[in-house]
């Protein structure tokens, strides 16, 4: 095989102008089309600029509507909706909702707020401890310890502590003083000391109970 010298180089064809001819040959013969094509496309990439504008947009106004205490969170839910604001103002609204105990309420919004919100996030994991403690109180205490279990299983080590703390208190309140113990004794962080006296109670009482006989 001869080798290629700098000449043949130079002599071969130009890709690039060989493409350029032929693109512009059919454009030529093609034009209607061509012009067609282009308002096409320029049409969506201004759709495309003027709807990410107009989302950013409605983002920055839920957030200065979020964080601006003279707006109720109901009027932020009902205005922007479809918003990251307007969906943490769902989860703030189930917070308030069973602080005062309002439980139909605190489901409402807590689910509302879990069927709207993709991530598996802090924010997640706190709807579903509100969502839990609306079972605990209103006695379903099998779905409490389901969402409870979610959140033992993969939530940050904060909210699994506050988890197994919930969930040895419906164990407790249902009469599973061992099982409650034995989650007790799981807890760690903040929650550790509280879960100890909750031991030492039990513990009491059984020790009364024995006496008793």
């Amino acid at each position: 095989m001869a080798k290629e010298t700098r000449k043949d180089i130079l002599k071969a064809p130009d890709e690039f102008k060989v493409v350029m001819d032929r693109s512009l040959k059919w454009i030529k013969t093609h034009m209607q089309t061509f012009i067609i094509t282009v308002i096409i496309v320029f049409g969506l990439v201004s759709a495309f600029l003027g709807f990410y504008s107009w989302k950013a947009n409605r983002q920055i106004q839920a957030f200065e509507m979020y964080f601006s205490n003279g707006q109720a969170k109901e009027m932020l839910v009902e205005k922007y909706p479809d918003t990251v604001a307007g969906r943490l103002a769902m989860l703030r609204l189930a917070a308030y909702s069973y602080a005062r105990g309002d439980l139909k309420d605190t489901e409402k919004w807590a689910q509302e707020f879990l069927n709207k919100w993709n991530k598996k996030d802090i924010f997640y994991y706190e709807a579903l401890l509100i969502l839990s403690c609306k079972y605990m109180d209103s006695g379903d205490v099998p779905k409490a310890i389901g969402l409870l279990d979610k959140c033992i299983e993969s939530a940050p080590e904060g909210i699994k502590n506050q988890a197994l703390f919930y969930k040895g208190i419906a164990l407790k309140n249902t009469g599973k003083d061992s099982e409650a113990a034995g989650i007790f004794k799981k807890i760690g962080g903040q929650y550790k000391y509280l879960a100890e006296i909750y031991i030492s109670e039990m513990g009491q009482v059984k020790g009364n109970k024995q006496h008793a006989r």
